[in-house]
């Protein structure tokens, strides 16, 4: 797992802190939902760090989890992701990589006929979060995904009086998830908007 950090000041401050993380491949799957014009290439997720932060809370931090994709599969989307990496860095977002695993489909054609699974993201994310919980990092956590494994993390995170947040996807919801938070919000298609940038503005 490589993990690499923008940089993000320390000030002090009276105000809660809020650090927020990113379920990457889960948040590609909600977004894609959404319709073929959204990408998550082109969100922001700096801007949605300032909107989740509140005027009353202090952002110190956010954290993307995702998996590398493998040059030699496609090429073109390969450099395409690693723009997209790049870009979360210069915006002081830490981008943690995580390791995919192919399954084979077909044995005759591989490249076609296999599916990657990320290992790793849902761990990787938990240890973090608990973690810096148990450091004093944050006061409030903000998780966002969709995916009902994270139960037992949020609700040890509660038991720890940690505030937790969840960012979900309307279309791949679990619903043990948010009845397991007492802070939820969708992400709405006014949400994407306020978030999106156009792709002439990315190259």
């Amino acid at each position: 797992m490589q993990r690499q950090t923008g940089a993000i000041k320390d000030t002090p401050s009276k105000k809660p802190k809020v650090k927020i993380y990113i379920d990457g491949p889960n948040f590609y799957h909600g977004l894609k939902g959404m319709g073929k014009k959204y990408r998550e290439f082109q969100f922001n997720f700096s801007k949605l760090g300032l909107i989740l932060r509140t005027k009353n809370r202090e952002l110190i931090g956010i954290n993307y989890y995702s998996s590398p994709l493998k040059q030699q599969r496609n090429p073109e989307v390969y450099q395409q992701q690693q723009r997209f990496f790049a870009r979360l860095r210069s915006n002081c977002i830490t981008v943690i990589l995580c390791k995919t695993k192919y399954r084979l489909i077909n044995p005759n054609i591989f490249i076609q006929q296999s599916k990657g699974t990320i290992k790793g993201d849902d761990i990787a994310i938990a240890v973090d979060m608990l973690s810096d919980a148990y450091e004093n990092v944050y006061d409030d956590g903000i998780l966002v995904s969709s995916d009902g494994d994270f139960v037992p993390l949020v609700k040890k995170l509660q038991e720890m009086g940690k505030k937790v947040e969840i960012l979900y996807f309307e279309n791949s919801k679990s619903w043990e998830l948010i009845n397991s938070c007492k802070f939820t919000r969708v992400v709405s298609k006014s949400l994407i908007r306020k978030c999106f940038i156009p792709r002439d503005e990315i190259y």
